[in-house]
């Protein structure tokens, strides 16, 4: 059984001093690893240029972003970080099984410079998936007694 439980990471990236050539990176390591030492995605932050060029640069028709039709304050207010939502990039893994996760972002410019990381942990608690394969190995009429087996449940620990 694959556990259904992801990791998700995600970068704003409305009003961010971004430049149109910048990507971000996210790494990830193991379960119980002390970094993230695995590459897992390298994206643009402006993909194709859109939205680039910052708050602003686009004065006389939208006030914020590059075009008129580009989310800014004058555009459609309410939108990103000054209101009810934000344009966020997302990087969400494969399933995992429960554990701590260490994950580090950050930002690469045109000419290979990358930015100090943003190292965190990501916990996935949840309830333990149940036991398998149960079944009656065997039954005694006389002392009415019962056998079961099963396979234990991997996300409980056994001693």
């Amino acid at each position: 059984m694959t556990p259904p439980w992801r990791l998700r990471v995600r970068l704003p990236q409305t009003i961010a001093p971004y430049l149109p050539t910048d990507r971000w990176r996210v790494y990830r390591g193991g379960a119980g690893d002390a970094q993230a030492d695995r590459e897992v995605l390298t994206a643009p932050i402006y993909p194709g240029g859109r939205r680039a060029c910052g708050f602003g640069s686009h004065l006389d028709s939208a006030f914020g972003y590059d075009a008129a039709g580009a989310a800014g304050l004058g555009a459609t207010f309410g939108r990103g970080e000054f209101g009810f939502d934000c344009d966020l990039l997302t990087w969400t893994s494969e399933p995992l099984p429960p554990g701590t996760y260490p994950i580090r972002v950050t930002v690469l410019d045109a000419v290979g410079n990358e930015s100090a990381a943003l190292e965190t942990t990501i916990s996935l608690n949840t309830y333990a998936r149940p036991a398998r394969e149960l079944a009656v190995d065997s039954y005694v009429a006389a002392t009415d007694t019962l056998v079961l087996t099963f396979t234990l449940s991997e996300d409980i620990p056994h001693g």
